[in-house]
This record gives C-alpha cells, structure tokens and sequence, in this order.
C-alpha cells in the first residue's frame, strides 16, 4: 500500500460526515483556492477548516479520494 504522503497528499475527513478526502498542499491549489469545490467535503458540503486527520482505515484500501484544501495541512 502507498502511503498518501509519499505522493504528496495527507488525508483528512469531514467532521461532519466522515467522508475521507486528501488534502491537497497550498501550492496545489493557489490558483483555484477561491474555488468553492477546494474548500468543501465532497459529500456533504461541510467546509474543510473544520476537518480532522484521517485514521489509517477511514478509507477502504484502494479507494479514490477527492481532494480539498485543509487550511492548516501542510503549512507546518
């Protein structure tokens, strides 16, 4: 199994609904930032500054993850 961050993605999940996405790095995403689809849970719409870092079986192996800016990610 590939871990997330070796590709460059870290993965965190909604609070809300539990939806697991992979946070994308600032970088990634400046030109879009203002994007609403960046910023939001995929699922259910929840804004992602309030998403939490993901466990290792939050998601089933193998499956695709949207990806988001999480405010906070990567900017350590």
């Amino acid at each position: 199994m590939i871990d997330t961050e070796e590709i460059g993605y870290k993965e965190y999940k909604c609070n809300k609904c539990g939806w697991v996405h992979a946070a994308l790095p600032l970088a990634d995403v400046v030109p879009d930032l203002f994007n609403v689809k960046y910023c939001r849970c995929f699922l259910c719409g929840a804004v992602s500054r309030w998403f939490v870092p993901a466990e290792p079986n939050n998601a089933p192996a193998g499956s695709q993850l949207q990806s988001v800016y999480v405010p906070g990610a990567w900017e350590c």
